[in-house]
């Protein structure tokens, strides 16, 4: 809609659960080389509660929508590349795709005062093929903690949406 808003607020809650089974198998190689391909299956479930807008003196036209529900099962494989440059510094990459086995999504489906709106099918514009690398390295310390860092990409499900993050981890012995 071009040229009105109100400044509608309202609250829903998001719930989501995975699991994803793996199966790889190491190959070490002179030079510090390991070659990692693996194959696993993912299964995801995501439930949105439906949304309202409370309706106040600047609010004329709450907008609401239904409650979503989402799950996928995906197939992915890939290798996973470590390279120990020393005892102590590792460079480590990945690269993979995962395709999807099974997608059922809901509609959102709005309803408002307002004229045009309509229900919109996130199943419509999904990626049933998306490509997964990721670039870092990662240091051994001599007390047994280990310190990575790691960037990575990912095409995301819906048609248009990749994402890029860098991660930073430090795992401690216990």
């Amino acid at each position: 809609m071009t040229g009105y808003s109100e400044p509608g607020s309202g609250t829903t809650a998001l719930r989501s659960s995975a699991a994803q089974l793996t199966v790889r198998y190491g190959m070490e190689f002179q030079g510090g080389l390991n070659l990692s391909p693996y194959m696993a299956v993912r299964h995801i479930r995501q439930w949105l509660n439906a949304y309202e807008e409370n309706p106040s003196a600047s609010v004329s036209v709450p907008l609401s929508y239904s409650a979503l529900s989402a799950s996928s099962t995906t197939a992915l494989v890939g290798l996973d590349v470590d390279v120990a440059v020393s005892n102590v510094f590792h460079l480590v990459a990945s690269g993979g795709v995962g395709a999807d086995l099974n997608t059922n999504d809901s509609l959102i489906v709005p309803t408002s005062g307002m004229a045009g709106l309509s229900t919109v099918s996130l199943n419509s514009t999904s990626v049933q093929r998306r490509r997964r690398a990721s670039l870092g390295s990662y240091l051994l310390l001599p007390t047994g903690e280990r310190f990575a860092i790691m960037g990575i990409y990912q095409q995301e499900p819906y048609a248009g949406l990749n994402t890029m993050r860098v991660t930073a981890t430090f795992a401690a012995q216990f």
